[in-house]
């Protein structure tokens, strides 16, 4: 595993490590043929291919920029694996959040504004999905 992150929840603090050798992937073609991928581990989380780079003697950092800048690549991201867990999470930007019944809208605002969260979308009276913002 690579680097430690701390994140900060409301059940207190999730400890995430950089996958050294898994990368998620967006791609407008499909993954499994190409000669820079080794193995396609999940699909679709948060919309990218969690894969392992067919790669060199570079650091991660290096293959995953070469990668980056293929035609067919929208998007190359880490992969962080939380603490005590072997599933990967992806940094989208964008949080799924749950309040609990009865939580106004105007309380719901205050958590948003809080933590400088933009509303993408609300799916129901308690669940939304936010995207951080630069402030955040």
């Amino acid at each position: 595993m690579g680097k430690d992150l701390k994140v900060k929840s409301g059940k207190g603090e999730l400890k995430l490590k950089k996958s050294s050798d898994l990368v998620g992937l967006k791609s407008k073609e499909d993954l499994t043929d190409t000669d820079y991928v080794r193995k396609k581990h999940f699909s679709n989380i948060g919309g990218f291919e969690i894969v392992s780079l067919a790669g060199s003697d570079k650091p991660l950092d290096d293959e995953l920029d070469e990668v980056r800048k293929k035609e067919e690549i929208d998007l190359g991201t880490h992969v962080y694996i939380a603490e005590g867990s072997d599933k990967p999470l992806v940094p989208t930007g964008e949080i799924h959040i749950v309040y609990q019944d009865g939580t106004s809208l105007e309380e719901q605002q205050l958590v948003l504004d809080e933590f400088y969260l933009e509303l993408v979308e609300r799916r129901s009276d308690t669940r939304i999905i936010a995207r951080v913002s630069s402030k955040s």
